[in-house]
């Protein structure tokens, strides 16, 4: 006969955090900052623990004796032992110095108790012939929510204080031309932005044909050459479409050339020039139509555990879902918040590109897009850092030409600068931004 297998549990650190709670209440808020009544294996102790916690909402005194009077009231002394289990707790306590180890204890074997759960919840799933990629998902996004109620989250003001002028002196002693985050090779959104920074999440929205994967490609070809590791979602295009642009934009060859095949002998040349450029660059891409925020998040934490990754591109961000949610916007608004997520846990900068409202097509061209244009729902607005739209407004407007090889980019929203204006030039033929020449006009629009 198999031995019966007992969920991991240490009823003697659940014994020493309650004996602790009940010699010094003091020390009431450094454990409830670790544990919850359900972190508790033995339901004595959960019934115990909810009690000193009514106590010292109260402001109550908390020992055997006011724990023992409360749990009798409730009609449920019994159920722990009684007076006598409550004064065995506070008197063998082995030191109330050690309750936060003690209380590190049971949460660890209360997050090896919840593991455990997921893993019986995708093998009943499993067996019982459900969806494999929504198992996956589930879970993924169960695992990840354990983890990050593990992190430490309360922090001094001094350390806060500490960080910050890390980073402020950090910055200041870079050397001229370097910037504090990734660069996105553009100088002078990168002068507004100051680079992408980690933790940030970047939208870049636009209309489509205004080259928003084309800008995206770019910034990731240029990140990389700097050394930094890029991870690209491509929810839009196929791997080797997105790696074609990069071909074309770093070799500045005609894309609709190499698509066609109709290519000048003297073209292969700057081909072959494109693809050395970007062939060893640390670029990965994950290559899957309509990809679940939680199944993004899994593929980030890979990245970032096999490549250090520093930035994450989207193509685009209303091509993700987010499962259980009931209305479009408010999917929407889950993967937003699950990329601003995805930025804040793995330390990285994230940019996601975002179609706007074909409502913007029937304002004219002089229109320019403001935030409420952004397509689906407000909540992108919200948990953006900085969003930026771009516009080519030959596109919209051919005949005659409005602004023939322009493109523009306007940041409308900026948590860590001023909001401004940028004209770049648009090489239509390989698809690529560069600096105008002489310097672009650029336009203060943060008042």
């Amino acid at each position: 006969m198999d031995q019966l297998t007992v969920p991991p549990h240490n009823i003697e650190a659940e014994q020493s955090v309650l004996g602790g709670l009940m010699l010094k209440g003091e020390a009431w808020d450094s454990v409830a900052a670790l544990l919850q009544m359900e972190d508790f294996y033995r339901r004595d102790h959960r019934l115990i623990y909810k009690a000193i916690s009514v106590l010292h909402e109260r402001g109550d005194a908390v020992d055997a004796v006011t724990v023992g009077e409360l749990l009798e009231r409730n009609g449920v002394q019994e159920q722990i032992g009684g007076a006598a289990y409550l004064t065995q707790l506070a008197m063998n306590t082995p030191g109330v110095a050690n309750i936060t180890a003690y209380a590190e204890i049971v949460r660890d074997r209360a997050q090896l108790r919840n593991v455990i759960k997921i893993a019986d919840q995708i093998a009943s799933g499993a067996y019982a012939g459900n969806d494999a990629q929504e198992l996956i998902g589930t879970a993924t996004k169960d695992l990840l929510a354990l983890q990050v109620s593990d992190q430490r989250h309360d922090v001094t003001m001094r350390e806060a204080v500490k960080t910050a002028y890390q980073e402020i002196e950090s910055a200041s002693k870079l050397p001229d031309g370097e910037l504090p985050g990734v660069a996105t090779g553009l100088i002078k959104f990168d002068e507004y932005l100051g680079g992408m920074h980690a933790q940030d999440l970047l939208v870049i929205g636009a209309r489509p044909s205004m080259g928003k994967t084309a800008f995206m490609t770019q910034i990731g070809v240029n990140a990389a050459s700097k050394g930094a590791a890029v991870g690209i979602i491509t929810a839009e295009q196929g791997a080797a479409q997105i790696a074609t642009r990069m071909i074309a934009q770093t070799g500045r060859v005609s894309l609709h050339d190499m698509r066609t095949g109709k290519l000048a002998e003297n073209q292969w040349p700057r081909i072959t020039t494109g693809m050395n450029e970007i062939v060893d660059l640390p670029i990965r891409l994950w290559d899957r139509p309509a990809p679940d925020i939680t199944e993004v998040f899994a593929q980030a934490r890979e990245w970032k555990r096999t490549t250090g990754l520093k930035l994450l591109l989207v193509d685009y961000l209303q091509l993700l879902t987010a499962k259980g949610q009931q209305t479009r916007a408010y999917e929407v608004g889950a993967v937003a918040r699950g990329l601003k997520q995805i930025g804040r846990e793995l330390d990285c900068a994230v940019v996601a590109l975002a179609q706007l409202k074909r409502t913007v097509d029937d304002k004219g061209p002089k229109y320019t897009p403001v935030l409420s244009d952004l397509r689906d729902s407000g909540e992108v607005e919200q948990e953006a850092d900085q969003i930026a739209f771009l516009i080519r407004r030959e596109v919209i407007q051919s005949d005659p030409p409005y602004k023939p090889g322009i493109a523009e980019l306007l940041i409308r929203k900026n948590r860590h600068g001023p909001l401004a204006y940028c004209e770049f030039s648009w090489l239509g033929f390989c698809i690529r931004f560069e600096e105008l020449a002489p310097e672009p006009y650029q336009q203060d629009i943060s008042q």
